[in-house]
């Protein structure tokens, strides 16, 4: 019956929210506020990956035009319950920084950039990794801008919720060719 309530409750929220012309990723929220039950708990420590932790741009003359670093990096972790299973998740939230050189590059065609998310444990072996394209196109602002993606989540087996304390989270960027 509680199922039910929970069902019905979030059927006309979520109508509400669309007559309000609440974006699909709000209401998705919603939803799993709703139906979903998410406890937070510890998460591992992130670094930066010695070396990959910035991202020069050269011009045709090997001269810097800018560099783009990791700004701001947000990370959450829980566990989400639902009827059939639990979830260990990490959110990571990123927000990226370009400095330019000097002022006479401000109008530099900015490219788009990869870099990468990887989840390891203490004996340094690579749990999972996912590489990511940043696409400027998405963009308003070029000083200061957060990752394309609403966030970047690892869903962990569950063999991992006890170890959360062994893994560690590295950020880097992908060396252009």
């Amino acid at each position: 019956m509680v199922v039910f309530y929970k069902v019905l409750l979030s059927i006309i929220s979520i109508l509400v929210l669309v007559s309000c012309g609440v974006s699909d990723i709000k209401i998705g929220n919603v939803y799993d506020s709703i139906l979903v039950d998410k406890q937070n708990t510890n998460c591992p420590d992130l670094k930066l990956i010695n070396g990959l932790d910035q991202l020069q741009v050269l011009d045709n003359d090997n001269q810097l035009l800018y560099n783009i670093t990791f700004n701001k990096v947000h990370w959450e972790c829980y566990i989400e319950k639902n009827e059939n299973s639990s979830l260990y998740l990490i959110e990571i939230i990123i927000n990226f920084n370009i400095l330019y050189e000097d002022e006479k590059h401000i109008n530099a065609d900015v490219q788009n950039f990869e870099y990468i998310v990887a989840l390891i444990d203490r004996n340094k072996k690579i749990i999972d990794k996912e590489m990511y394209t940043f696409n400027f196109e998405n963009q308003d602002s070029l000083l200061s801008f957060n990752t394309n993606e609403d966030s970047i989540k690892f869903v962990l087996p569950k063999k991992f919720v006890k170890k959360f304390n062994e893994l560690k989270i590295l950020l880097g960027f992908v060396m252009p060719k």
